[in-house]
């Protein structure tokens, strides 16, 4: 039993294909990346396939929590049908924490378009907490490889409240 555990671990160390790598702060901006690209594709499925099957997402523009595939796919269907040639920008206020297992990106972003059926334009200020779980990657098994399992983001408060305590 010791040969054999001696043996994996001379494996392990000797093959890095055979485990994970360690994410770094150019990974997590690459997933954030990946996000803002799939949405300015306007194609719900390219957004969705970023997200865990059982990922939870608290939209920006909508009132319900969103925990399955179908409904992250309808969300951002309808989103791309309402607002023409949707896009998102960073602000360049993020915060990146590694956890075990993950990180977690947090910042502002901008969303701009066009509203479909009147053409008024749209600038939408939001704040955004993506949790990421590092999962293997199918065809590149080196490198780090994140997945959206918790995407928060909210429309900037601009209320009474809020005026109150600034």
């Amino acid at each position: 039993m010791k040969k054999l555990l001696l043996i994996l671990n001379i494996l392990i160390i000797a093959c890095p294909s055979l485990s994970w790598a360690s994410c770094n702060k150019w990974d997590v901006i690459n997933a954030d990346k990946a996000w803002q690209d799939a949405v300015g594709t306007n194609i719900a499925a390219n957004v969705v396939a970023l997200y865990a099957t059982n990922a939870v997402l608290l939209p920006t523009f909508g009132v319900q929590i969103i925990d399955n595939q179908t409904d992250r796919l309808a969300y951002f269907a309808k989103l791309f049908k309402e607002i023409d040639d949707l896009e998102v920008f960073y602000t360049g206020n993020r915060h990146i924490q590694f956890i075990d297992g993950g990180a977690v990106s947090s910042g502002d972003y901008v969303f701009t378009g066009t509203v479909a059926y009147d053409g008024e334009d749209v600038y939408s200020p939001a704040r955004y907490t993506f949790n990421y779980k590092q999962v293997k990657h199918e065809d590149d098994i080196e490198g780090c490889h994140l997945q959206l399992i918790t995407h928060h983001s909210s429309e900037q408060p601009f209320g009474k409240i809020t005026q109150l305590l600034q």
